[in-house]
């Protein structure tokens, strides 16, 4: 996993590069996808099945890197870092 922090519209966002394993197709981001826009403070994010890695933006003032994890985990997927 990495991240770094950036700011938008003034607010104080953290970004997060997580390698995550068993997606297989484009079906697989989408259902990532779908399943982090219901976390209230996940801004964005993007999933890449053939780079085996999720990108999120979020408002750690709304939500945590450890629910955004969660989430992935608990959509059927491994986060590996």
């Amino acid at each position: 996993m990495s991240g770094g922090t950036l700011m938008t519209e003034g607010l104080v966002m953290e970004q997060l590069e997580l390698r995550v394993n068993g997606m297989s197709c484009t079906a697989c981001e989408q259902r990532i996808e779908r399943a982090l826009g219901q976390i209230a403070g996940v801004v964005r994010s993007k999933a890449d099945h053939r780079a085996a890695r999720v990108s999120v933006v979020l408002d750690p003032a709304r939500t945590s890197t450890q629910a955004v994890q969660a989430r992935i985990t608990r959509a059927g997927y491994d986060v590996v870092g």
